[in-house]
């Protein structure tokens, strides 16, 4: 057990991995001649091994060594009077196991020095006094029992996970680490010293001076209630405030000596910040402290007395500002004012408008006052215009559009100052047709107004003029009316200003009717001046009517009984854009027309004498074909010993409307036809090349099979194979005739096939040309030993280094005993037994322990046989990690980082899973799902305690793993410590 002591002393939760390691560790059976009891050196040469073996020591036997490299796995151990027990640096003892624990008894007067390592899985029965000495590591699952007067002294690490309990006058001294999961009890006169740790989970009993040890109590006072910070203002009056609170409490598991406090509830605070700290302290000296702040603040401003109301002034006419004079505000403030300024003082000068003064007071905490009034200085008079012009005339000339106008520009002024003299037009300007006003506008930097207006007035006296004016237009009608639109270049006009208007009493693309319409344009331009321009416009008929529905070319065919044809249509109609006149036609519908082409014309006529035609060719042609009469059905006849047969039959005849030209055969009566199917016809034609055919099949027949000259087939068997589970067979092939053709010989075996057990049939068929056939079979009987029957593949899974049992699902047909004869392996990454007995198909897998993947091999199965018929069987195992889950027993949330939490082993493959813990009644404590022993994790919190840690004890679990498996139970162990 190299290394566990510093394993314990990292993370006391690895006890739980540790464990199972342990007992399996010690599970070797070495053989001795020795005894425990002999005084010396324990080594494996000599002493057993065997956690099935008492140890009980004689008396004074002396001291017995475990040196560096030894571990011993043994059961109880029992110490007699002036016992000593040694286990140097580098040897382990364990007494029991996990799930067998066993006891360590000590008599009177016994010492053990553990400078390695000491394991006991019971507990540590002390009858009288003891020494221990341990600067290695000691871990006690059970519970520790000292008689009076026993001496402890720690160097190195003890765990103790039940009770320690201690007689009177028992000195304990811890220089290492002293860690007891249940509590510790003490006697009279008992102590504890040292420079170690002592982590206590569980009460202390005993003397004061034991439980109040700092070693043994290094709780500090809890403070309970300690205030948060508190935030204050000052009153209106006063630069303090007394401050009041709830004073925090102090408690300790042992005694409170002292609960102190800098400052009292009701204190006057001064501005600031002041710490208040409360302190605790125990027997054990432990202090505790809780501290919070006390700021007082001034909020209040300053307070102005005496503030101005709003002055006004009224400036003189020769004046333009203004001396004011006022009583100046004073500031008073709680605590004291650092400053008092103004933007203005009185006696100050102020120019025509509003200005603000402003006070402001100022106090040392930075709170601002201000006192504010306006002093508004008026300017009521306004400005003065000078030599504003009269009204003025002017008339266009016969190229202008505007008139540049000039005058002699007015002046202003003011009794203070005029800050503009704007104009909306300037001498000199250019003016449009109609009446401008032109006017200055005078303002003073108060912003009074002066205004001086006169009217300028532009006259137009001469006409516009129209420019490219048509001439006279002729058009005729379109095709579709007795009228016609009509397009044209408008003309334009133009004028020396502005043209007003351009209007027409028609507008190109306007449609006009038969006949001569005037068409006039008229301008008018700004003044009212007036053009005008005037074309005529002359429409008349020159479309001719026009034919709707004008048929095509088309033929007709004479009647069946005739060489002429009777030809219907339906006649074309004709329009015309104003009015038709008449329509005539040379031929009309249902008119007998013969064999050829005629033409057929139709014409229409208007009022206007514009006239149109519609003309179509009718053809008749001769379309019947001759028609046959007696066409024979198709013949069938079989032929003898030939291959041919003569066939004979009543011929047709043939017969037309018109006249009938010729009738042919490919065929007559008598003639001799060869095996199979032709075709025989007759053809009739006319004079117009019109044909018809009359066909119908001879169809020769061979019904005779070929004949076998002799069916003798005589198999000849070899002798059987049990590995191919077949015999050979040989024989003849007998050979066939036939009356017509090839004759072509087939078999479902060839000479020289393996055969496999049991009867067999040969067949042979002799084929003719024609598909006729014949048969010659014989059977055959294999007699042998057959193979084993069933799955020669198998596949299975298991865990690293777990052993997995395989077993063959085979059966004998002939009722022969099975064994496994040989196993063929490749690379296979573990171990594969079997004890090769009959009947026995199973054989044992087990993997390396950090092995996963894929694994295969064969295996060969046999019969019993004389002669043994063998099976090859593949065997593939998937070899996964182990990720079952391992749910450790207890755990103890102290916050030392060590077991602090519930830790589930490879929870983390299943992320799905739901964890529900149940107290002892079976209320929920914890319920959550997605646990993976990091941030969604039990640390021994209760849902029925505001999230309180639960009290120790045993809680149930109950785990959904999200995949369909089963749900798993059990139980887990709620240690509290301090």
């Amino acid at each position: 057990m190299p290394g566990i002591r510093n394993i314990l002393k990292r993370k006391a939760v690895f006890l739980f991995i540790l464990v199972p390691l342990v007992a399996w560790a010690a599970a070797t059976t070495l053989t001795s001649s020795g005894n425990w009891s002999d005084p010396g050196i324990w080594s494996s040469g000599n002493i057993a091994d065997n956690i099935s073996e008492d140890v009980s020591m004689n008396n004074n036997i002396g001291e017995v060594v475990i040196q560096n490299g030894e571990s011993f796995t043994t059961s109880d151990v029992d110490m007699k009077n002036g016992n000593t027990l040694t286990i140097n640096s580098g040897g382990f003892l364990i007494i029991g196991a996990s799930l067998n624990p066993h006891n360590l008894t000590t008599s009177n007067s016994t010492t053990i020095n553990v400078d390695g390592d000491l394991e006991i899985w019971g507990d540590l029965d002390v009858q009288n006094n003891l020494i221990l000495n341990v600067s290695g590591s000691l871990i006690v699952h059970g519970s520790v029992i000292l008689m009076n007067g026993s001496s402890i002294d720690i160097q190195g690490s003890i765990l103790i996970e039940g009770d320690l309990t201690a007689g009177d006058n028992t000195t304990i001294n811890v220089d290492g680490d002293l860690t007891i999961n249940g509590s510790i009890s003490a006697g009279d006169f008992s102590s504890i010293s040292g420079t170690g740790t002592v982590n206590i989970a569980g009460g202390c009993t005993g003397p004061g001076s034991f439980c109040s040890s700092s070693l043994v109590d290094t709780t500090p006072p809890v403070i309970s209630n300690c205030p948060a910070n508190i935030s204050s203002s000052t009153s209106v009056s006063s630069c303090s405030e007394n401050v009041s609170w709830t004073e925090p409490t102090a408690t300790d598991e042992t005694n409170l000596v002292s609960f102190t406090s800098t400052h009292s509830p009701g204190a006057l605070f001064n501005l600031g910040t002041t710490t208040v700290t409360y302190t605790a302290t125990d027997e054990a000296g432990n202090i505790s402290t809780c501290s919070f702040d006390v700021t007082i603040t001034d909020d209040v401003p300053p307070a102005f007395q005496n503030c101005p109301t709003d002055i006004s002034v009224t400036l003189g006419s020769s004046e333009c500002s203004k001396t004011v004079f006022w009583t100046e505000p004073t500031a008073s403030d709680n605590c004291t004012i650092n400053g008092l300024t103004s933007n203005y003082l009185p006696g100050d000068t102020f120019g025509s408008g509003t200005t603000t003064v402003t006070y402001t007071a100022t106090d040392q905490a930075g709170n601002v006052a201000t006192c504010s009034f306006d002093v508004t200085v008026t300017d009521g008079i306004s400005p003065t215009i000078s030599n504003c012009p009269d009204n003025i005339t002017v008339s266009l000339g016969a190229s202008e559009c505007t008139k540049a106008v000039s005058w002699a520009a007015p002046s202003a002024s003011d009794n203070c100052t005029v800050s503009s003299f704007a104009s909306t037009l300037l001498p000199g300007d250019s003016f449009g047709f109609g009446t401008t006003t032109v006017t200055y506008t005078a303002t003073d930097i108060a912003g009074n107004t002066a205004t001086c207006s006169f009217d300028v007035t532009v006259t137009d006296d001469i006409p516009p003029s129209i420019v490219n004016c048509p001439g006279n237009i002729a058009v005729g009608t379109g095709d579709s009316g007795c009228s016609a639109t009509v397009s044209w270049t408008a003309p334009t006009a133009t004028d020396n200003c502005t043209i007003s208007s351009l209007t027409s009493t028609h507008l190109p693309g306007d449609i006009f009717d038969l006949g001569t319409t005037t068409v006039t344009y008229t301008t008018t331009d700004q003044a009212g001046n007036t053009a005008t321009c005037s074309f005529d416009i002359t429409v008349t008929d020159q479309t001719a009517p026009v034919f709707s529905n004008c048929l095509s070319n088309f033929s007709a065919s004479s009647d069946d009984s005739g060489c002429s044809a009777a030809v219907s249509w339906t006649e074309p109609t004709a329009t015309d854009n104003c009015t038709l006149s008449n329509v005539t036609s040379t031929h009309l519908p249902g008119d007998t027309f013969d064999l050829g082409t005629t033409i057929v014309t139709y014409t229409a006529t208007d009022e206007a004498g514009n006239s149109a035609t519609c003309s179509f060719d009718i053809t008749v042609t001769d379309d019947t074909a001759p028609t046959f009469s007696n066409c024979p059905e198709d013949i069938t006849v079989y032929v003898d010993s030939e291959c041919s047969k003569a066939a004979s039959w009543t011929e047709p005849t043939a017969t037309d409307n018109c006249t009938l030209e010729s009738l042919e055969s490919t065929n007559k009566p008598g003639d001799v036809f060869e095996i199979g199917t032709t075709n025989v016809v007759y053809t009739a034609k006319d004079i117009f090349g019109n044909s018809s055919a009359c066909n119908f099949n001879i169809i020769v027949k061979d019904t005779i099979s070929p004949v076998f000259e002799s069916c003798t087939i005589n198999p000849v068997i070899s002798e059987f194979n049990p590995y191919t589970q077949s015999a050979q067979v040989t024989w003849t092939t007998p050979t066939a005739t036939d009356n017509c053709g090839l004759v072509t010989i087939t078999s479902n075996k060839t000479s020289g096939d393996s055969f496999p057990p049991g009867l067999s049939q040969i067949v042979i068929t002799a084929t003719d040309s024609y598909g006729n056939s014949s048969i010659c079979s014989t059977d055959i009987e294999i007699e042998g030993n057959q193979l084993p029957r069933g799955e020669t593949t198998v596949k299975t899974t298991a865990y690293s280094g777990e052993e997995t049992e395989v077993c063959l699902q085979l059966t004998d047909p002939d009722d022969d005993d099975l064994l496994i004869t040989s196993i063929r392996e490749t690379n296979v990454n573990g171990a594969i037994t079997y004890d090769g007995s009959l009947n026995n198909l199973c054989l044992y897998y087990t993997s390396e322990k950090e092995y996963s993947g894929t694994d295969s091999f064969t295996v060969t199965v046999c019969d019993n046989a004389t002669i043994q018929a063998c099976i090859d069987i593949e065997v593939t195992i998937e070899v996964s990690p182990d990720l079952r889950l391992t749910f450790y027993k207890a755990f103890t949330p102290n916050n030392d980082n060590i077991n602090d939490v519930w830790f589930i082993e490879n929870i983390d493959n299943y992320p799905n899973n739901h964890v529900t813990i149940f107290d002892r009644w079976g209320g929920i404590v914890f319920n959550v799902s997605g646990y993976n022993n990091e941030d969604i994790v039990w640390d021994g919190r209760s849902l029925n305690s505001g999230q309180n840690l639960a009290p120790a004890g045993t809680y149930f679990y109950k785990i959904d793993l999200g995949n369909g498996q089963s749900i798993k139970q059990g139980f887990v162990e709620l240690v509290v410590t301090k």
